[in-house]
């Protein structure tokens, strides 16, 4: 039987982003049937009650995810960001068939954050993935996903960081459109997750949602975003699902020169 490990994966400045999400974590997904650890990296913490891994100041995210996979015997791993929120109770015997036609399918990747294909034209796997192409945007994420051993071997090696794996795939790469046979995207959003920290501060609408559904929880006090900044960041949600990444290079450069907005890659 195929092994799986659910793996809370963070950087110590982040352990009040993780205590929430223990707590929806706990509320939400009661039955996990999945052995739970947690990989630090920055300093030295541990979160009481849990299985903690820590791998050092100067290791990355990707690589703590390696290192833990090579000391372990799992085969496949499901990995979240402290902000990866669980916003809502998780379907246990839905995640199981979803994970049984991962396996079946021989996946490497899945994402676990839905999002609209390029130009909303996408090809089916399953009733639970479509498969990820080389147009997509930000389908090939760090913030939550499942992963194949070989995948982790492979992808996460050398002490990459999740901002270059991500940018890796944000690049141009090719004219003609390419679909990846074995990396998918969930079609539906069945984990119920609410990514929800931008660059240190709290979303806006994620924060709103999270407290309106989980009232008994008291949410980390991070700054908010600014509502200018919240606006922006949705019409460029937008754009990239529309937008080729040659065209969104321009538009990058176009906001960075006359409306000072930095983004975190050129891409």
């Amino acid at each position: 039987m195929n092994k799986v490990l659910v793996n809370l994966v963070t950087h110590s400045a982040y352990s009040d982003v993780c205590d929430n999400f223990l707590e929806l974590f706990r509320k939400n997904w009661k039955d996990c049937p999945y052995d739970f650890v947690i990989s630090i990296i920055g300093d030295e913490i541990h979160f009481k009650g849990y299985k903690c891994y820590y791998f050092g100041k100067e290791s990355t995210l990707p690589n703590a995810i390696y290192e833990l996979m090579k000391i372990t015997n799992y085969d496949y791993c499901i990995s979240f960001l402290g902000d990866a929120f669980i916003n809502s109770n998780i379907n246990t015997f839905e995640i199981s068939e979803l994970m049984d036609s991962f396996i079946k399918e021989n996946y490497e990747y899945g994402c676990l954050i839905p999002r609209q294909p390029f130009r909303l034209k996408g090809k089916i796997a399953n009733k639970y993935f479509r498969f990820i192409s080389n147009y997509d945007i930000y389908n090939m994420c760090f913030v939550a996903f499942i992963a194949s051993r070989n995948f982790v071997e492979h992808e996460f090696c050398n002490g990459i960081s999740d901002l270059e794996f991500e940018m890796k795939y944000l690049k141009p790469d090719s004219d003609e459109k390419i679909y990846y046979d074995n990396r998918v995207i969930v079609l539906d959003n069945f984990f119920n997750l609410l990514p929800g920290i931008e660059a240190g501060k709290w979303n806006r609408k994620v924060l709103k949602k999270l407290e309106k559904n989980n009232p008994e929880i008291n949410f980390s006090k991070r700054p908010l975003v600014s509502v200018s900044k919240s606006y922006i960041n949705r019409i460029i949600g937008v754009a990239q699902i529309f937008i080729s990444k040659k065209q969104r290079q321009i538009f990058k450069k176009i906001f960075n020169r006359y409306f000072k907005y930095k983004f975190t890659t050129d891409f």
